[in-house]
């Protein structure tokens, strides 16, 4: 089997970008949605941002959810209130 065959198999990557209140607790919360549905993050990168007020920019890459359940999360992330605010896409392999 081919590399190219085992890369088509996968399931897409979903990217969600996330913009969050600069608090201590707050990478461990959006990882946890990804733990509690058992999914290991392919990748993820945080990073502060220092404008009027400062925020986390925060890149979580994952594979294993449906077009539903990746809605579904983001939809929950959302609802954090340290949250303001989150953008859903299917990442470039």
């Amino acid at each position: 089997m081919s590399n190219t065959a085992l890369l088509t198999d996968l399931p897409p990557q979903r990217r969600f970008q996330v913009q969050a209140m600069a608090e201590p607790s707050v990478l461990s919360r959006i990882i946890e949605q990804f733990a509690l549905r058992n999914l290991v993050p392919c990748q993820v990168d945080c990073r502060l941002e220092r404008s009027c007020a400062p925020s986390l920019a925060i890149d979580v890459r994952v594979r294993g959810l449906s077009d539903q359940e990746a809605a579904h999360v983001a939809r929950r992330l959302g609802q954090f209130p340290m949250v303001l605010g989150v953008q859903l896409s299917q990442a470039a392999d």
